[in-house]
């Protein structure tokens, strides 16, 4: 068997997979993927007996974490990284987008938009020309996708709203994401042709 690397769902830590990993990302993709190290593990484990309590019909342990906490920890870069890491595994062609500008000192003969910071002039270069603009960015069948990424209880702001608004109106796909969940469901809404 080639070597396979992976990318751990909780650390980020690219790590070599053993045959059995392999196997069950390829049959179920939207399950978390972890490597060996100790947090990692524990972490594994405890999501595997909470899913045979459920299959069982067993009481359900309580959680270290209340659940509002734990979903207040994840960052949205983490975030950023499953549903990266979901839509490489199902071979869907996005990219993280950058948003941001560049501030260089001004010279001799650049043009360009210029201001005054700090007392001296500089040349400002915008990343991206759109306000709003998503976090990732993609084709899925055919179809503009825009991903804007948000941690629990944040909303897109008034930009990226417009933004989203303008890609759905236009026949692209269009979705707030807070979890890998929300992709994976937006995504089969797509297959199923209700969006």
């Amino acid at each position: 068997m080639p070597r396979v690397m992976l990318s751990c769902d909780r650390c980020h830590r690219q790590f070599e997979a053993d045959e059995a990993t392999v196997q069950r990302v390829r049959r179920a993709p939207q399950e978390p993927v972890f490597c060996s190290r100790s947090d990692c593990e524990a972490l594994a484990q405890e999501l595997e007996r909470a899913r045979e309590e459920k299959a069982g019909g067993k009481k359900k342990r309580q959680p270290k974490f209340p659940p509002e906490l734990r979903e207040l920890t994840v960052l949205e870069k983490e975030i950023q990284r499953a549903i990266l890491h979901y839509i490489t595994v199902r071979g869907i062609f996005a990219w993280r987008q950058n948003q941001g500008a560049l501030h260089m000192p001004e010279e001799e003969g650049h043009y360009g938009p210029t201001r005054h910071r700090w007392g001296r002039k500089e040349r400002v270069i915008r990343f991206a020309h759109v306000d709003g603009i998503s976090d990732i960015i993609g084709v899925y069948r055919g179809r503009f996708l825009a991903i804007e990424v948000k941690r629990k209880g944040n909303k897109p702001t008034d930009d990226q709203r417009a933004f989203l608004e303008r890609v759905d109106k236009e026949g692209g796909i269009a979705i707030v994401a807070y979890s890998v969940d929300d992709v994976v469901n937006a995504l089969k809404e797509v297959d199923e042709g209700k969006r």
